[in-house]
């Protein structure tokens, strides 16, 4: 699937502000149409073991496409999500920190 990127500053008639809870909640809503989604991280070079549990958040269009919300980087399981900024500014610690509540709840049964 192929996603273009937005940020929560961008001019466009499409762009809404966003906040981690609030992607949280879209990630997180049990709908049909799956409209908010994390796609994986598609860099050629991804150095940060933390990129195997969290991708980015994005919305997803009817026509299949999806724009990847910039600024932030969502757990594909538990979606809990976080500030992010890419270019080696050391967002990744904080990923790297998390324990994901659905990881430990399979673990446990």
């Amino acid at each position: 699937m192929y996603c273009i990127d937005i940020s929560s500053s961008s001019s466009t008639d499409l762009v809404e502000q966003y906040s981690t809870s609030s992607i949280e909640n879209l990630l997180k809503q049990k709908d049909q149409s799956k409209q908010f989604m994390v796609v994986k991280n598609d860099q050629k070079y991804v150095s940060s073991p933390a990129w195997s549990t969290f991708g980015f958040p994005a919305k997803r269009f009817e026509d299949g496409s999806c724009q990847r919300i910039i600024g932030f980087a969502s757990c594909f399981a538990c979606k809990d999500t976080y500030s992010y900024q890419y270019g080696g500014s050391g967002s990744t610690k904080y990923l790297l920190r998390h324990v994901c509540s659905k990881a430990s709840s399979s673990e446990n049964n």
